[in-house]
This record gives C-alpha cells, structure tokens and sequence, in this order.
C-alpha cells in the first residue's frame, strides 16, 4: 500500500468501522477510475500510433513513387542517348575506321551513317524535351549538352565528312580535326552522366 492510503487509512481507522467502509469504497472508486484512465489513454496512443504508421506508409509510397518514376525517366534517356551517341560517334570516329576501298561503296557507305544518324537523333531530342520538367535542372543541362555536341556533328558531316576534298582549305581541316575531338567529348560526357546517375540511384535505394 502506497504511503498516501496508509496515512488514509491510518485517519480513517480512528473514526472507525464507517470509516473503513468509506475507505474501501473511495479506494475501489479512485482504482476504478484510474483503470478508466490507464484504458483510454492506451486507446488514444494505440490510435496515434496507427496514425503515425499511416503516414510513414503513404510517405514510403509517394517516394517508392517518385523513384520509380524517376527510374523510368532516366532508363529511357539513357537508352535514348545511347543510340544517338553510338550513330554519332561513326560521323568523326576518334579510332580505327574501316570503309570501303571502292570509291562507290565508300560514298555509299558514308551517306548511310549520316541517314543511320538523323532517327537516333530526334528521338534523343525528344526523349528529353517529354522528360524536361520531371528531372533536375543539372541533369537536363547535362544530357541537353551532350545533345547539342551531337547535333553539330550532324550538321557538321555533310561538308566535313571524309567523302569531302579538302583541297587544302586549312579551315576544312581544323573543322574535321575538331570534329573528331568532339566525338571524344561526347563519349567523356555521356560516360560520366552515366556514373553520376549510377551513383545518385545507388544513393537512393539506400
């Protein structure tokens, strides 16, 4: 017995037998509602906690939603930009090239990477102007530069290609010469969009 119902019961016992019933009673009762009060605060904190659990769930789920989302985007630019960059990277290539040693085929041959170039390009441009306002500032900037690179490639081949004859011209050959640093260029960018993208998703699924 705690020392409040001892000092009680000790008042209590010195008026006598109706005051030990009135103790009795007036302890049932105060035990009887503090049992009241011990169920109904357990019932309002059960209560907050389903609440708490409620909106840690739907938290989960809006950003299991907006990762997927993301996920989706940027699988598609990338396989998008992977076309273009792989199309582009035969206009300039930076490596060992093999065309055709007849002059026929070899114009042929040259006029087919152009042509190859031109579908991988619009659907790049257009993977990313319908995925612009869902991804971040930096990585539109980022994925909108590479495409640039890409697109003076494009318009660059038909009077820079190695069908063309120089004959000379120091400027034709410094725009070549550069074209071919810029494939260099896009592949360094894009290989390092790709990282930074791996990273930031490894990041995410932490």
């Amino acid at each position: 017995m705690s020392p409040f119902w001892q000092t009680v019961s000790g008042i209590l016992a010195s008026i006598g037998g109706a005051g030990f019933i009135i103790f009795c009673i007036v302890k049932f009762a105060v035990n009887r509602i503090a049992d009241q009060l011990t169920i109904q605060y357990k019932n309002e904190l059960d209560k907050e906690i389903l609440k708490i659990k409620a909106d840690l769930e739907n938290d989960s789920h809006s950003y299991q939603a907006k990762f997927d989302k993301e996920f989706n985007l940027y699988g598609k630019l990338v396989s998008s930009f992977f076309e273009m960059v792989k199309v582009v990277y035969w206009l300039f290539p930076s490596g060992l090239d093999f065309p055709p040693t007849d002059e026929s085929k070899k114009k042929a041959f040259y006029e087919k990477r152009y042509n190859d170039a031109y579908e991988p390009l619009r659907m790049a441009q257009l993977s990313l102007t319908s995925s612009s306002i869902f991804i971040s500032n930096d990585i539109y900037e980022r994925f909108n530069k590479i495409l640039s690179l890409c697109r003076t490639q494009y318009n660059l081949y038909l009077t820079c290609n190695p069908m063309v004859d120089a004959n000379g011209s120091r400027a034709i050959l410094n725009t070549k010469m550069e074209c071919i640093q810029r494939t260099t260029q896009i592949q360094t960018e894009f290989d390092s969009l790709i990282v930074d993208l791996r990273t930031y998703i490894a990041n995410q699924l932490k």
